[in-house]
C-alpha cells in the first residue's frame, strides 16, 4: 500500500455528453485503463456495481478506493456491447 497516493485507474475522459456514465477518450499506456482495453468512445456506466451518472461521480468512484484495490468497471463499449472489467487501481502520477 502507498500511503497518501492517490489511486489511478488511467482513463482519459471525453467532453461527449451521454444519458449516464464517462466517456472514455482514451488510455494512459502502461495504466490498468489500457490493460483492460479501454478505448475512444466507450462509455464507464458503473464502478464496483454502483452506478457512474457523469466524470464527476467516477472520479469520485475511483478516490473512494486504495492504490491496489482490485474494482469492477462497468462499460459500453463503442460499438455498444455492454460489459466489465476487473482492474488494479496503481498510484497516479505525482501532482
Amino acid at each position: 500500500m502507498s500511503v497518501g497516493a492517490t489511486p489511478f485507474l488511467g482513463v482519459q475522459l471525453g467532453a461527449a455528453q451521454t444519458a449516464v456514465g464517462a466517456t472514455v477518450a482514451g488510455s494512459v499506456e502502461g495504466t490498468p485503463a489500457a490493460g483492460a482495453g479501454f478505448a475512444a468512445g466507450d462509455v464507464i456506466t458503473s464502478v464496483d456495481g454502483v452506478a457512474v451518472a457523469d466524470p464527476d461521480a467516477l472520479s469520485a468512484a475511483i478516490a473512494a478506493h486504495e492504490v491496489g484495490d482490485p474494482v469492477s468497471i462497468g462499460y459500453t463499449t463503442a460499438a455498444g456491447a455492454a460489459t466489465t472489467a476487473t482492474v488494479t487501481l496503481m498510484a497516479g502520477p505525482a501532482a
